[in-house]
């Protein structure tokens, strides 16, 4: 009896064995009983605009082939994929990337992100103004410095790596070290810091929270906060802005500033802070 109760289990599962599917790196599969299929992806997170091959292998009898499947995604509006496994990605948003190859099928699941990593430029205006009192404050935001309504130049230039984002924030020539992450609505979010010099001491510049949001081959809209303070005196200088469309700008930071620019703003650093 007691080789009968051994027995039962081991045949059991020898005949479960052979019917358990090996799963690849796409996940999500329903592979045949003879193969299997693997995506083979770049990556898990493709940038919008940046289009990306896409390859299957197909394992039968323990020997692996690269094989045509047939291509298909569950979201043609984030993106689409054609006969060659060539990824087409439109819009940020999530997709399922699907392969089928005889009895077999692979899902590799991929997030298309907005792509900030360029020379962005155009123009902010300001929508709110406060200054900290006091003689070293006075005027901030009156008609020699930030008041309501004023547009004033921004570049923007940026790297992308996935989700990460750095670069430089250039509120006319005053530039300062940014850091964001994409969110899952694609939204770029993060903060920049910066100063200038200027004849009695330094000017920092924090620009936080900063929210941009592209859309196609624009960033159309959104806003930030800058806080200024000085060096040698208490108190800080703030501005709420929108930001009024940026566009591409493809000779680079540079050719910006030596076309268009005057030699300073964030409104001439204040006036060199009042001419102190």
């Amino acid at each position: 009896m007691a080789t009968v109760r051994l027995f039962v289990p081991l045949l059991a599962l020898l005949l479960l064995g052979p019917g358990c599917s090996k799963s690849s790196d796409g996940g999500g599969n329903n592979n045949g009983p003879s193969g299997y299929l693997t995506i083979n992806a770049p990556s898990d997170v493709i940038k919008c605009g940046a289009c990306q091959p896409f390859t299957a292998t197909y394992t039968k009898g323990g020997v692996s082939q690269t094989v045509a499947p047939t291509w298909s995604t569950n979201n043609p509006a984030v993106a689409t994929i054609d006969g060659s496994g060539q990824l087409t990605p439109l819009t940020h948003g999530d997709v399922n990337v699907t392969a089928r190859y005889e009895d077999a099928t692979a899902t590799k699941p991929i997030h298309v992100v907005n792509d900030y990593g360029a020379v962005w430029s155009g123009q902010y205006v300001i929508t709110r103004c406060e200054a900290s009192a006091g003689a070293a404050w006075e005027g901030f935001c009156d008609a020699e410095g930030f008041f309501v309504s004023r547009a004033l130049p921004i570049d923007l230039e940026f790297q992308q790596e996935r989700y990460a984002v750095t670069g430089t924030v250039w509120l006319g020539s005053v530039q300062s070290t940014f850091t964001g992450t994409v969110n899952t609505g694609g939204e770029l979010t993060g903060e920049s810091k910066g100063s200038i010099s200027f004849e009695d001491g330094v000017v920092d510049v924090l620009v936080s929270p900063f929210r941009v949001v592209r859309q196609a081959e624009r960033i159309p809209d959104g806003s930030f906060t800058a806080t200024m303070t000085l060096s040698g005196y208490a108190g800080r200088g703030t501005f709420d802005a929108r930001v009024m469309g940026l566009d591409k700008y493809t000779g680079g930071r540079t050719a910006i500033r030596k076309a268009t620019r005057p030699p300073r703003t964030l409104r001439d650093v204040w006036q060199m802070v009042r001419e102190r």
